[in-house]
């Protein structure tokens, strides 16, 4: 059997958890809690979730970002909350029950939910220079 062309495979799990850690920013998070039960097999994704979240460069998005986990023992499901503030100064939280999530799952929806309330800084526009006007101070100058 003769195939052109390439084949491409994904690079694996651990790539898409790689790459949806390096697109983490958590700029609009004022607090983050994490709340889990470690005796409890559910809870693994969650701890492996609350590792990429412990990154400095993730904490270095958001120096103000206060971090807290809830270790508890009456077997509750896992889960995430994140306490934000929205663009208009509104205060929003998000719950995330990682009961039957995996880390990759997990990450992907508070990257997707997070990510809609950062606010890029507006670069300011340059005024295009003209030929004329150049040559018009190149002349001013030789005067």
């Amino acid at each position: 059997m003769f195939r052109s062309g390439t084949i491409t495979r994904s690079g694996g799990l651990f790539s898409a958890i790689a790459k949806q850690s390096k697109l983490i920013n958590i700029k609009p998070v004022n607090r983050i809690t994490f709340t889990f039960d470690p005796f409890s097999e559910k809870s693994t994704e969650l701890r492996r979730f609350l590792f990429q979240y412990s990154f400095a460069r993730v904490k270095a998005t958001n120096i103000n970002c206060k971090y807290k986990t809830n270790i508890v023992c009456d077997g509750s499901p896992p889960e995430v909350l994140f306490e934000l503030t929205k663009p208009s100064g509104e205060k929003e939280k998000l719950r995330v029950l990682c009961e039957n999530l995996t880390c990759l799952e997990i990450l992907q929806l508070t990257n997707k939910h997070i990510a809609q309330y950062i606010v890029e800084p507006e670069e300011p526009t340059k005024v295009a220079v003209t030929k004329s006007a150049k040559a018009g101070k190149v002349q001013a100058k030789k005067r």
